[in-house]
């Protein structure tokens, strides 16, 4: 089970590197085109929308890192607990 602890993530990183390896446009150097797209969400009041602001993308990445590693926690049992165990054997011994 620890194996898979360090597998699992060692995978996903070497996924998301091929994809985007592949994901790159291929270049040719004889032209070269430049789009720049300038974009703001506004409301009908004038003002930027909530999702716009950086301090709400601060916010939710806090929170969903407290989530995971409060789940990541959670889970864990302290197996190493004392336990005492105490016995008692009685022997009779009959003369006949």
């Amino acid at each position: 089970m620890r194996n898979i602890r360090y597998k699992l993530p060692a995978l996903q990183l070497a996924l998301l590197t091929g994809t985007t390896a592949f994901a790159q446009e291929a270049g040719s150097s004889t032209s070269q085109t430049t789009v720049t797209h300038n974009t703001t969400a506004v409301a009908d009041n004038g003002q930027a929308m909530w999702y716009m602001s950086p301090w709400i993308w601060v916010a939710v990445g806090a929170v969903v890192l407290l989530l995971i590693v409060l789940m990541v926690r959670g889970g864990n049992t302290d197996s190493r607990q004392e336990v005492t165990r105490t016995t008692r054997v009685t022997t009779e011994v009959k003369n006949d």
